[in-house]
């Protein structure tokens, strides 16, 4: 069996982070305040598509409840 490679287009992650923030109505400074960060810097770099969120914060994003649009 021959190696699977997979990548993760940081782009379209983070155009996808945007989408679904928005859906939920959530805003930029609400995620803030859920990952405890004293800036919004690195969620504004995840939704520009300059870097991606650790592994943890990928599983914090992923308990955002949409029927409950804030934390």
């Amino acid at each position: 069996m021959e190696p699977i490679y997979l990548s993760i287009q940081q782009k379209e992650t983070g155009s996808r982070i945007k989408s679904l923030l928005r859906e939920s109505g959530y805003t930029v400074r609400d995620i803030q305040n859920a990952m405890g960060f004293e800036n919004p810097q690195a969620v504004y770099k995840w939704i520009s598509g300059k870097c991606l969120p650790s592994l943890d914060n990928f599983l914090i994003l992923t308990s955002v409840d949409k029927k409950s649009p804030r934390f």
